[in-house]
Order: structure tokens, then sequence, then C-alpha cells
């Protein structure tokens, strides 16, 4: 079944709509014509309406005047399957939403349905949609109320809202949290001006940091020289055991097992600069002939 579903404002005439109509294979069928055998068209607007016959009627053209139950072929090659239907102007009377109307009944034909829904009519001035400005839902009243609460504020005897209770603000609440032990007090002008005075040194301070102390330190790292860091000299450290070594920790390690070491059966022990002050212990896999050694300590 082809299911078509449009939308149309109430009250609109003269309604024309393409429609597209398969065969039993749901291939496009063409060469129907408004008399073909067996075609007709019904539509039916309120589940308690009865069905109506829509008669169908040839067309001049597919451009011709709208004319009630007006059907055409629209073009069997290059738009095969697409009819020109006119809709009867009772389909869309107010006083309903929505209607169905469906062809069928032609040989190897498929129903075609035509979902429609019906909308409210909008008044439309120049392409602007018109609002009433003097009325809500339709009651006068309800705009003036409003307007009263908006010009005036809250009044619970003249200014309300019909439909809205509003009700007066209690002498005391005491239901209200959020604001116990609140600090009520109104801070006096020497305790204003200390507050400002320290806010006004603390952004001196974090001013002159950002525009002078801070790029006078990037400037002396930039000024950096290849020599200064080759004539610099390293501070003594060790890596833990397992430990990923920092480049200095390393270098000290490696001078450490190649100047400062003593070994006693499978024990390697290396120094550090002093001499004495073990910096790290190796195991030998064999103190004979070693093979493979590992750091320990």
């Amino acid at each position: 079944m082809a299911l078509h579903k449009i939308t149309i404002e109430k009250n609109q005439v003269n309604v024309s709509r393409n429609v597209y109509i398969q065969d039993t294979n749901g291939l496009p069928l063409t060469g129907l014509t408004f008399n073909s055998a067996g075609l007709v068209c019904y539509y039916k607007r309120a589940a308690t309406d009865a069905k109506t016959a829509l008669t169908l009627v040839t067309l001049a053209s597919e451009t011709a005047a709208w004319a009630s139950g007006g059907f055409i072929e629209i073009d069997a090659v290059n738009l095969p399957g697409v009819y020109r239907l006119d809709f009867a102007n009772a389909i869309m009377v107010t006083g309903i939403d929505a209607a169905i109307i469906v062809l069928s009944g032609a040989a190897t034909m498929t129903p075609t349905t035509i979902d429609i829904e019906l909308l409210n009519t909008l008044n439309v001035n120049a392409g602007v949609i018109e609002a009433n400005p003097v009325q809500i839902g339709g009651d006068a009243q309800s705009l003036a109320d409003l307007k009263d609460f908006a010009d005036e504020g809250y009044d619970p005897v003249t200014n309300k809202i019909q439909g809205v209770v509003l009700v007066d603000t209690t002498a005391t609440n005491s239901d209200m949290r959020g604001t116990d032990g609140a600090n009520t007090t109104i801070p006096d002008n020497t305790t204003i001006n200390a507050i400002a005075g320290y806010l006004d040194t603390e952004m001196t301070a974090v001013l002159l940091a950002t525009q002078t102390t801070i790029p006078n330190l990037i400037a002396a790292l930039n000024n950096v020289a290849p020599g200064d860091i080759l004539t610099t000299q390293l501070t003594e450290s060790y890596a833990a055991l397992n430990a990923i070594p920092t480049l200095s920790q390393l270098l000290f390690e490696v001078r450490a097992l190649l100047a400062e070491h003593s070994t006693t059966d499978v024990t390697k022990t290396v120094n550090q600069l002093d001499g004495t002050t073990p910096a790290a212990t190796y195991t030998y896999d064999d103190a004979a002939n070693p093979t493979a050694i590992s750091r320990t300590t």
C-alpha cells in the first residue's frame, strides 16, 4: 500500500496533490484514467462519519484548473506512477483534525492512502503570522491582569493572573534555609578600605611578576651558553636501585665503576668521590670466571 501523509489548513479550498500509485509488485502503475475499470475513490472524515465517494473526473492537463475529483496521469515515461488528484472541498471543512482518502480497485493496483492532518488556520500578513494583542486564550481580562502584574507588581487583590494562585509573604519565614548563621553586619569603611588596600598590593605583586620577574627568568634560561653547562659543577648523587637515573646520577655511577671500586668474592662495591662511602654494590655470577654482573644495592 502506498501511503501519503500531508497537512492542510482547515477550510482550505481547491486543493490538488500529486499521489504515487503502485502495482501489486511494488512498481509504478501507469496508464490509469478517471474511468479505469474498477477504480474508485473514497474519503472519510471523523471516525463516526460515513465514508463518502469522491467521483473521479478527467482533467484537460496536469496544469488544468481544480475540479472536485479531478484525476489525471502526469507523465507515464518521466514520472511513472504519479497522478494528480483534486480533493473535494468538503474534506477540509472545519470541525475535525484529520481525514483519509483511499484510491483503489483498478487491475493490479495497490490501494493508495492519503492521510491528511487538518491544521487550524493561521492569519498570515505579508509572510508574518498575526497574533491577537488584546487576548490570551480568547480572554481579554487575562491579558489585562498580566499587564497590571508587569506594570505595578503583585497585589493579591487586583494584580493577579487568572488561574494562578499567589500567596502573600508571611511576616516570619521559618521554613527558609540557606541563610542560617549568616553575617548580617554591614562592613565599616575602615574594613572595606583595608580589604581594598590588600587587594591592590596583591594585584601589584602579580602584575610585577607577570611583567618583570617571569620574563626575566625566561630570558635568563634562553641566554644559557653551552660552555656554561660544561663548566658548571654537578651535585653528587646516585639513583636508587632499579630507579631511572638523571643524567648527572648516571655520570657519577659510571665514574665510580671506572675509578672508585673494590671486589670481594662475587661482590663489587663502588664508592663515592670520597673513595670510602659506598655508592652501590654489584654481584658477579661467578667469582673465578664471571660472565655477568648486576646491581644489588
